[in-house]
């Protein structure tokens, strides 16, 4: 499997995660705190707390959606924090919830190997493991549009032309919505 296949549907995988957290999150929040506030102080490791501040203060500063902070280095410990809200979410099962732990930790890994130490590209099995992984995440979490462009990214097909335009990525209502980042903080109101 090439890297860009794998680089598609990773980056897919993740404008889609990005705000399920989101939500799942503020549902948590309480006494105004924002949601990367909560997110933050349920971190228990100095260095990830470090570098999810700076984080914030580079996409405040280029006035980018603060949803970015959501990255695959920190799926897992969302997953961990928020143990009860996300085994809801999966049908208070605790067999699918750890399945959901062990696919976002197995993709974290395979992210890394794939962004910082592997020059050739990734075993096909591991690409290929990869993208089950993301499949059965959209599954757990009943995003079936998800499921199905990941399935599509995978197989080497495209049931669209790719915009030019980057887009930004959310569920609503287990409805995958695409918006231009540049109507991103325009109120826009959903059915």
């Amino acid at each position: 499997m090439d890297k860009e296949k794998l680089q598609r549907g990773l980056g897919l995988f993740l404008d889609a995660m990005r705000p399920y957290v989101v939500s799942v999150v503020e549902r948590e929040c309480r006494d105004g705190v924002s949601w990367d506030m909560d997110f933050e102080r349920r971190m228990d490791n100095e260095r990830k707390k470090y570098n999810f501040q700076m984080q914030r203060m580079r996409l405040n500063n280029n006035n980018s959606s603060l949803t970015g902070l959501i990255d695959y280095n920190n799926l897992v410990t969302f997953i961990i924090n928020y143990k009860d809200s996300v085994t809801r979410e999966v049908g208070n099962s605790t067999k699918n919830y750890n399945r959901l732990r062990s696919c976002l930790q197995e993709l974290q890994d395979t992210r890394n190997d794939w962004a910082h130490f592997d020059e050739e590209g990734l075993d096909e099995d591991v690409a290929e493991r990869a993208f089950s992984n993301m499949v059965q995440v959209a599954k757990l979490l009943e995003m079936e549009d998800l499921e199905e462009e990941l399935k599509r990214v995978k197989g080497g097909t495209q049931a669209r032309v790719e915009p030019t335009t980057q887009f930004y990525t959310f569920y609503h209502q287990q409805q995958l919505v695409r918006i231009p980042y540049e109507l991103q903080n325009r109120p826009i109101h959903l059915l």
